[in-house]
């Protein structure tokens, strides 16, 4: 499984949150994935504010994954709350995968800890 991740926010556009990207810059990334990984299970990850408002919007949303980024699923984040949402998506043929917890979508900068600064293995000296 590959999941095409609203993090390219940060890792490829250069953004401080995921909050930024849209569906416009992710459906290229996404469209690459199945062209170079024929066997792979290929998951966009709906970034903030592309299925949120409303059901119909998650359908239009995840069906553009679908067609032009040529995603096998989607994923969204979220609980029971959205499961009128889920269950739109699934009626008009777009598989969803939920992540459920934790919702990194939500966070905003400053309220988690960062990871500090990687250390060398004492062993990578040798």
């Amino acid at each position: 499984m590959l999941l095409v991740g609203d993090s390219a926010s940060n890792s490829v556009f250069g953004n401080e949150t995921s909050l930024q990207v849209t569906v416009d810059e992710l459906l290229p990334l996404c469209g690459a994935m199945p062209r170079s990984a024929k066997r792979a299970l290929v998951v966009a990850d709906l970034p903030f504010g592309s299925y949120g408002v409303s059901a119909e919007q998650a359908v239009s949303a995840g069906v553009r994954f679908l067609k032009e980024g040529l995603a096998h699923a989607v994923k969204i984040e979220g609980g029971k709350y959205y499961a009128s949402t889920v269950r739109a998506m699934m009626q008009a043929g777009v598989p969803v995968m939920a992540h459920i917890g934790f919702p990194p979508k939500r966070a905003r900068p400053g309220l988690l800890p960062r990871p500090g600064p990687r250390r060398r293995c004492a062993t990578a000296d040798r």
